[in-house]
């Protein structure tokens, strides 16, 4: 019961395949590595299927990125610093926490239904070459 009632659900609120298949038709070169300000998702090299390089500073992206192209999972703050970029995608993510303590998961999940986004943050994937 809980298979088919409950995680479908729960998917809907976990879209790292989503932007892995973002990544990969929009950023076919490998080489170029997805860089996340200030946080880590686990499933993100999985479905990216390239390096991630995680907890970077805003600034040490925008650094980064002055001799290099940046593919980035950035916050708003990130998405006005780095000028002349384009958004991939734009949404929310679990941000309480290792999604493995599963009941909490649910709990924001749950808020999240009834438009509590309190668990989430909204993050753009950005491409600037």
């Amino acid at each position: 019961i809980l298979a088919v009632s409950i995680l479908p659900i729960v998917e809907k609120y976990r879209p790292y395949d989503k932007i892995g298949m973002i990544i990969n038709d929009n950023v076919p070169e490998k080489n170029i590595p997805l860089i996340v300000q200030d946080y880590f998702w686990h499933n993100l090299p999985f479905y990216a299927k390239r390096k991630v390089i995680r907890d970077y500073s805003i600034d040490k992206i925008v650094e980064y990125g002055k001799n290099k192209p940046v593919l980035a999972l950035v916050n708003e703050e990130g998405l006005k610093k780095i000028k002349n970029s384009k958004i991939l995608w734009k949404g929310k993510l679990y941000r309480k926490g290792s999604e493995s303590r599963f009941a909490i998961l649910l709990k924001y999940v749950r808020k999240a239904l009834k438009r509590d986004y309190s668990g989430f943050e909204t993050r753009y994937l950005i491409i600037k070459r």
